[in-house]
């Protein structure tokens, strides 16, 4: 049987249209699956993705007029979080992250122009520790061996640096790992337990071996702590403008400007928002963010570490008029009726289509949708335009050097 060719992504064929080139930045352009888009010089990179949107949008027959990108602040250094895994080739471990296509191997990290400097400086020292202890990586065919990943967060705004060791059962002087990293300008060194078959990390138990597992952002006026297994988005400062253009949306609807505004504060006035529905709410950020604005924040989440510090978040910022909530997307989605807003901010895949049924059915008058998928997103708004107005698409480049896009939309009851 022949073998099932793979789809082209939309946006292999516009590279094909965009002149422009440069030189790459990084020596491993081209084999890392990361970064590809380094080839092109920053400025066009927005409007390549927009035309992105504009053409997954097309494909679903969805009418929309879709914004200017709004373009990243610094194209380079951006990222507070990289995971870079631990592996072996011809015999000697490697550190670093994997080629195009290739998932079951990885090549040796040696730069990272999107990550900051102390990153890649602890990916070499760490590399440098294993090797001349002799700490075994991981294997996953054959599911042994200790090293898993070096995962490294950076909390952009308050300069907290983690180093995070994940490791498979065994015994080993991680003592020593955490005294090589003395070059390192670091916060917290933690060694994580992680036994399972699966590749995603799990967080069976944390060992602290310098610092607090924990650290803290201030996004949009908002103090958010996270711990090691939080989601957040790995650009602080254009998170920030995110969040801000969704709390203008909801406050001023389609007159919104992607530009900054102050926010409201707390008792300032009337809510403009009325009762917010926060779906996939992750650890609170935008139900938060739109709490002083709204009479009512109830934030949905399934993974009950993220919903446990979403309700830490939210005593820490003294949102007394928010809760957050333990369930299915899904199960609670019928409830929204009750609602004047729905905001939706889903995982890659986007919302199942029993959510978006649930939401049209109970007739919540205006959502935002948030997505990181131009596929996703139209495949869902096809569904939600047959009962509701599809507003303009705003995008945000929160990903320079790749293909991937933010973009924020309303959608308002017919």
């Amino acid at each position: 049987m022949a073998a099932k060719r793979r789809k082209p992504h939309p946006i292999e064929a516009l590279l094909e249209t965009v002149t422009q080139r440069t030189e790459p930045r990084c020596r491993h352009f081209g084999t890392c699956g990361g970064c590809d888009l380094q080839h092109l010089p920053y400025e066009a990179q927005p409007p390549l993705k927009q035309r992105l949107i504009e053409t997954a949008l097309a494909a679903e027959g969805v009418e929309a007029e879709v914004a200017p990108t709004v373009p990243a602040s610094d194209p380079w250094r951006y990222r507070n979080k990289i995971e870079a895994t631990f592996d072996t080739r011809d015999g000697e471990l490697v550190l670093g992250f994997g080629p195009k296509g290739r998932w079951y191997e990885r090549f040796d990290l040696l730069e990272c122009p999107i990550a900051p400097d102390w990153m890649v400086q602890a990916v070499e020292i760490a590399r440098r520790w294993a090797r001349g202890e002799g700490v075994p990586a991981y294997d996953q065919r054959r599911r042994e061996g200790f090293l898993r990943y070096l995962v490294l967060r950076e909390g952009r705004t308050t300069d907290y640096r983690i180093i995070n060791l994940v490791t498979n059962a065994g015994h080993w002087d991680l003592y020593r790992f955490k005294d090589a990293l003395e070059e390192v300008d670091f916060s917290g060194v933690l060694r994580t337990l992680h036994t399972g078959l699966g590749a995603a990390v799990r967080f069976e138990r944390v060992e602290v071996l310098s610092g607090r597992p924990e650290f803290s952002e201030r996004v949009a006026g908002l103090n958010l702590t996270l711990s090691l297994d939080s989601f957040f988005q790995t650009n602080t400062l254009m998170a920030e403008r995110m969040y801000e253009y969704v709390r203008e949306l909801a406050r001023e609807g389609p007159h919104a400007s992607p530009h900054p505004s102050p926010p409201r504060q707390r008792g300032e006035g009337a809510a403009r928002v009325g009762r917010v529905l926060d779906l996939y709410c992750g650890v609170g950020s935008i139900g938060l963010l739109l709490a002083p604005e709204a009479e009512s924040v109830t934030g949905v989440e399934e993974v009950e570490p993220a919903v446990e510090r979403a309700r830490a978040n939210a005593a820490l910022n003294r949102a007394a008029n928010t809760e957050f909530i333990c369930a299915r997307a899904e199960k609670f989605a019928v409830e929204a009726g009750r609602y004047d807003l729905a905001v939706l901010d889903p995982p890659r895949a986007g919302c199942s289509k029993r959510v978006l049924r649930h939401l049209a059915e109970a007739g919540v008058p205006r959502m935002i949708y948030v997505s990181c998928s131009p596929q996703a997103l139209a495949r869902d708004l096809a569904y939600l335009g047959e009962h509701y107005a599809i507003g303009r698409v705003q995008p945000f480049d929160l990903f320079p050097q790749t293909r991937h896009v933010e973009a924020v939309v309303e959608a308002t009851r017919r």
